[in-house]
């Protein structure tokens, strides 16, 4: 893995939060609301009424489409009476169609910098997140995505002092890509950096191969945390050996981490479109959010 550029210029100032008005949604609005305090940014919310079930037309999607816009500003009223919109500029839609279809369009016409989403919803977009969607949304998308999950609860500021922000590594390009925005929100959180690499064990290497290829990983990892400069604490690395979706879910949670930054590459693989994806296992699991930064093509 190169040395990549440690920072990226982070502005996260056009956010965009996809809302099925689930539980699960509400975690993913409460943090897109931190954030876009935190940047000072322009909040967009979308609910996305899927055609599937209804028909082409007609008064089944007329009526969903309605009862989401009913769902849509009760959500609007309560945010404005518990003062979470003070001071934010927002637009709320609704749309029919398909989810991914309706988030990139937006993506693109309104230049977003970040796409918040939350997983295992009980119906509608957070149903579809857990499966093929969720890859589309974090394998397409131009921009990070920041998927929340049922064991996080939202706090502000997202990340504190007291822990910090973990990225797994495997050496490849996507993690090359993901790694500066690991560096610059540990730079502006002022807070550690823990950097995981998790080697699979395979049966065919022999205990002295094993070994050397330890050795290499560790070399690299310590080349890759000397271009972290300037970072408030000292950043730490681990090498630990599993299988990485488990590994990066366990370790993260025994570290604390309040963030979890992790390079994915655009859908190509059989897996990919499954949910096999190291990536995907990691979003599911993880007990704290997940931004993920595709690898640039």
């Amino acid at each position: 893995m190169p040395v990549a550029e440690p920072t990226v210029q982070i502005a996260f100032k056009r956010i965009l939060v996809a809302t099925d008005f689930s539980e699960c949604s509400e975690r993913a609005m409460l943090t897109g609301l931190g954030i876009a305090q935190q940047y000072e940014s322009k909040l967009h919310v979308i609910h996305v009424v899927p055609s599937e079930g209804y028909g082409v037309a007609g008064a089944g999607m007329l009526g969903a489409v309605n009862f989401a816009w009913h769902g849509a500003r009760n959500l609007e009223s309560e945010l404005l009476r518990k003062g979470f919109l003070k001071g934010i500029q927002y637009q709320i839609s609704v749309q029919k169609g398909e989810v991914w279809p309706a988030i990139s369009q937006i993506v693109q016409d309104e230049k977003i910098d970040l796409v918040v989403v939350g997983t295992h919803g009980r119906s509608g977009l957070g149903k579809l997140l857990l499966g093929s969607v969720a890859e589309k949304i974090f394998r397409q998308a131009r921009c990070p995505v920041l998927t929340v999950g049922p064991n996080f609860q939202p706090v502000f500021p997202l990340i504190a002092q007291s822990r910090g922000v973990f990225f797994p590594t495997d050496f490849s390009p996507q993690s090359e890509n993901a790694f500066p925005y690991a560096v610059s929100l540990a730079r502006e959180h002022q807070t550690q950096l823990v950097v995981l690499h998790v080697v699979q064990p395979t049966a065919s290497e022999g205990s002295y191969k094993g070994n050397r290829a330890l050795r290499y990983r560790c070399e690299l990892l310590q080349e890759l945390m000397a271009s972290a400069t300037g970072l408030a604490r000292e950043p730490e690395f681990i090498v630990e050996m599993g299988e990485p979706a488990e590994t990066i879910v366990k370790v993260a949670a025994e570290r604390g981490a309040e963030l979890i930054v992790l390079g994915v590459r655009p859908p190509a693989r059989l897996a990919d479109r499954l949910g096999w994806s190291t990536a995907s296992g990691v979003v599911r699991q993880a007990h704290c959010p997940i931004l993920t930064v595709r690898q640039n093509v």
